[in-house]
C-alpha cells in the first residue's frame, strides 16, 4: 500500500468512525438480532431513517383522514404504540376516526394484492399483522413515510381491538401498547417474538 492508499484509508476510517457511535452500534446489534442476514446497507439505511427523523423532531404521527387537516389534540384520543428495545412507534388518533382506522390493515392486504404485490403473508393473519410492525418498527420505516406510518397505526389498532381485551379500547381505555420481546425458542423455523399488549385509560 502506497502513501496515498494509505491516506484513503485513513480518511475512510475518520468518516466510519463519524457514523459508528454507541447509538449505530446499538441499531446494527439490535437489527443482526431481529434479521439476522440484514446486509450493512438495510443496517444503514434504517439508522438513516431514524436519525433524520429525529433531526426532524419526529417524535409520533397524527393520524388523520387524507385531505383533512390534524385535529386538535384532545384528551379522548385514541393512543397507539408498541416498543422492541430501543425502537418504538408511537402515534393518535381522534376517537370517531378509531374504526376507519381499524379497517387499515385488512384493506391494505386486500389493495396490495389486487395489486400483484406479495406481501410476506400467511394463513395466519394476526402473525402477519405483528410481522409487519415489528418490521416497520425495526427498520424505522414509519418515520419516513406517512402512508406506512398509517397501516402500521392501523395493523396495531387491528390487532389489538380483535384481541380479548381489545373491546376495551375506544370505550373504558384510550391507550394500545405492544412491549415487544424475544421469546428463546422458534416456532416452523423462525424466531419468536411475545407481544404484550397493556391498554391504559
Amino acid at each position: 500500500m502506497n502513501r496515498k492508499d494509505c491516506r484513503r484509508a485513513e480518511a475512510q476510517q475518520r468518516r466510519m468512525g463519524a457514523t459508528t457511535d454507541k447509538g449505530f452500534e446499538q441499531y446494527r446489534a439490535l437489527l443482526r438480532q431481529a434479521y439476522s442476514k440484514s446486509s450493512d446497507r438495510e443496517i444503514g439505511e434504517g439508522w438513516m431513517r431514524g436519525e433524520a427523523a429525529a433531526v426532524s423532531g419526529v417524535d409520533g404521527m397524527f393520524i388523520h383522514p387524507t385531505g383533512e387537516a390534524p385535529p386538535t389534540p384532545r384528551n379522548d384520543d385514541i393512543r397507539l404504540s408498541a416498543n422492541y428495545g430501543q425502537q418504538s412507534f408511537k402515534a393518535r388518533t381522534a376517537a370517531n376516526y378509531l374504526s376507519e382506522l381499524i379497517n387499515i390493515w385488512p384493506d391494505f392486504l386486500r389493495q396490495s394484492r389486487e395489486a400483484g404485490i406479495e406481501l410476506p403473508t400467511t394463513s395466519d393473519e394476526r402473525h402477519d399483522a405483528r410481522e409487519f410492525i415489528f418490521s416497520m418498527i425495526v427498520g424505522n420505516y414509519w418515520q419516513s413515510n406517512p402512508q406506512l406510518a398509517t397501516v402500521t397505526a392501523g395493523a396495531i389498532a387491528w390487532l389489538a381491538t380483535t384481541s380479548p381485551a381489545g373491546v376495551a379500547i375506544g370505550h373504558s381505555h384510550r391507550g394500545a401498547h405492544y412491549e415487544i420481546t424475544d421469546l428463546p425458542f422458534q416456532l416452523h423455523q423462525r424466531k419468536s417474538r411475545n407481544f404484550r399488549l397493556m391498554l391504559t385509560p
